[in-house]
């Protein structure tokens, strides 16, 4: 059997054995942890980078919303003024319509009026024109005056005479 002392022996011997092979764990691990801590350093890198990237990301995207903010605004008054402007347009399309029958309703009364007073002139024309016809009437009157005026005078002239 196995005494304290040799107990203790076998437990320093175990433990000697035991830091020896720790020792070599510890370096093999180092070894072997090394490049793994080392991806971790580069990956706690790129991970501080895509932080800051999204902050960036983060602040662009605010400036958007705000712009896209100042946009739709913008657009909002556009469309509302061009709402006016189609009123407007509908107002001017109605009074133009409105001015279209009233132009066609005057013109057309007034040029009623001016063929009644062509019409009126032409009869008073008319009326005072004197045909061919008149003028060869008037001639024919106007030789058998002088005849008779000639007729007259000339014994008008023997009465004269006789009458002394």
């Amino acid at each position: 059997m196995l005494t304290r002392e040799d107990l203790a022996a076998i437990g320093a011997m175990m433990d000697e054995k035991l830091n020896a092979v720790r020792t070599e764990v510890g370096v093999l691990m180092d070894e072997k942890l090394e490049p793994v801590k080392a991806d971790m350093a580069e990956m706690k890198a790129d991970i501080a980078e895509m932080k800051e990237d999204i902050v960036g990301i983060k602040e662009d995207i605010t400036g958007i919303e705000e712009r896209v903010t100042g946009i739709e605004e913008r657009v909002t008054g556009i469309e509302e003024r061009v709402t006016g402007i189609e009123g407007r347009l509908t107002e001017n399309e109605q009074r133009t319509h409105e001015l279209k029958l009233l132009m066609e309703n005057e013109t057309n009364r007034a040029v009623g009026l001016v063929l009644d007073g062509h019409e009126s002139l032409r009869q008073m024309i008319e009326g005072r024109l004197v045909t061919k016809d008149d003028r060869e009437q008037d001639r024919i009157r106007i030789c058998a005056l002088e005849g008779v005026t000639k007729l007259h005078t000339a014994q008008i002239a023997e009465l004269k005479k006789k009458t002394g």
